[in-house]
């Protein structure tokens, strides 16, 4: 079933949104051009409102319209063989919301909920523009500027070190990104999707993107070639040393990657507390643990258990603080040292949290020999991560490219998982879906 709404003025250029049953939202946001055939009419649909369209091809032989009325609104719906509305006439349409109007799906229609394979192929190839305006405007701060009031590009250019006129045109192209609104006194006031942007706005989005578009995500990519002819992790020729020994040389850049982690995984420690149940072990090793915030949330939810947070000194500087504020400081033992010389032994479970989809295989494999070595004979350890769709079946998009890219690390599939423990002496035995896009990969001894 297709959920159609129009807004139309006059039977010329008309706005609508468009939606199918089943699409993900983030198709909605898709910001193209959808041409419809009807009859002799061909209706260019863009931008409606403050929303989005998204791509879609009518072929002429969906030939037909029909004016109906939706609460207090009117539309223009397409559902019959032969057209029965004079367009000019029509009703003129104020924006209604999708899922106003419902009628059978076409035969006729290819692929409903993408564009056509030119303008889906256009659309990968400059989506480095917008990534780089999003980051241009994080990191000039134009939201920290437009904070408190709005402002034209004028009263903030010299704060910025920028060109006015340069700056005018920059706000001007954030305005159809609805990350500035534009004001009639030629001002700029920050969108909610905008003030995200701010420096102290929660979530930290803007050290996700100084970071995303920063040294090493961007500057690596500009050498996937190398990475896919060599299979080598591009930092090191960009950066000259690998990801980790560049972030320990640059603490900023540091301090915003945590905190993009933070923001990209920040539900996960709730959900595997809720997914997985310890209540019966005595005691979970958090390998590589950081600042505790998976273990605060376990040990927050099963009260009986007793932790040990397990990372090199500097990675987990902020864990008093936060196993303090949790009120489970006195149930938590922290040691330091690198897993790739051995971790603490005799825990009940083990979990490595986006730890072993950082390193190769043979680097995974040995950190996963130095926990089985640990580990007693009834222990589990615990991966959480993604788990990629078996050979044949897409998913989680660019995931795999970018850790081989940044770290020559690997997501992988259930399968491949299987076969790393086999080779460590763990046994894999299950796979416990969560209620985020991380699933926790449940091995025993072998």
């Amino acid at each position: 079933m297709f959920d159609i709404v129009r807004q139309i003025d006059g039977g010329h250029a008309a706005a609508a949104e468009f939606a199918l049953d089943g699409v993900a939202a983030s198709e909605r946001h898709r910001k193209t051009l959808m041409q419809i055939g009807v009859g002799e009419f061909a209706l260019e649909l863009t931008r409606a409102s403050a929303n989005y369209c998204v791509v879609h091809d009518f072929f002429r032989s969906m030939a037909t319209s029909r004016a109906c009325r939706v609460g207090q609104r009117s539309c223009v719906v397409l559902d019959a063989p032969s057209p029965d509305v004079d367009f000019e006439s029509a009703p003129r349409c104020t924006f209604a919301t999708v899922n106003a109007c419902s009628l059978p799906e076409p035969k006729t229609m290819t692929t409903p909920n993408q564009p056509p394979p030119v303008a889906r192929l256009a659309q990968m190839a400059t989506g480095h523009f917008l990534a780089r305006i999003v980051y241009v405007a994080a990191k000039l701060g134009i939201a920290d500027q437009l904070a408190g009031a709005p402002k034209s590009a004028a009263e903030i250019s010299s704060a910025l070190g920028c060109d006015t006129k340069s700056l005018h045109r920059f706000m001007r192209t954030l305005t159809n990104f609805d990350i500035l609104a534009p004001l009639s006194d030629g001002k700029f006031a920050l969108t909610p999707l905008g003030d995200a942007l701010r420096t102290d706005a929660p979530g930290f989005a803007r050290s996700s993107i100084l970071t995303m578009g920063g040294p090493i995500f961007w500057n690596a990519f500009s050498e996937l070639q190398y990475t896919i002819e060599t299979g080598k992790p591009a930092t090191e020729k960009v950066l000259g040393m690998g990801a980790w020994d560049y972030l320990g040389q640059h603490p900023n850049d540091a301090r915003r990657f945590s905190e993009t982690m933070l923001n990209a995984h920040g539900a996960e420690p709730a959900a595997v507390a809720e997914a997985y149940d310890v209540s019966s072990v005595g005691v979970v090793v958090d390998v590589g643990g950081a600042s505790g915030k998976m273990l605060a949330s376990i040990l927050s939810k099963y009260a009986g258990v007793r932790g040990v947070l397990f990372d090199l000194p500097q990675a987990t500087t902020e864990a008093p603080a936060l196993l303090k504020d949790r009120g489970i400081a006195e149930r938590v033992t922290t040691e330091h040292g690198s897993f790739f010389y051995g971790v603490p032994v005799g825990g009940d479970v083990y979990i490595l949290s986006h730890i072993i989809h950082d390193w190769s295989d043979e680097q995974s494999l040995a950190i996963l020999k130095r926990c089985r070595a640990s580990m007693k004979s009834e222990s589990r350890l615990l991966l959480i991560e993604l788990v990629l769709n078996e050979e044949g079946v897409s998913g989680f998009g660019s995931a795999d490219v970018v850790m081989m890219t940044l770290l020559g690390g690997a997501e992988r599939t259930t399968n491949e998982y299987a076969e790393l423990f086999s080779r460590a002496g763990l046994r894999l035995s299950r796979v416990v879906k969560t209620t985020t896009s991380a699933s926790i990969i449940e091995a025993v001894c072998a």
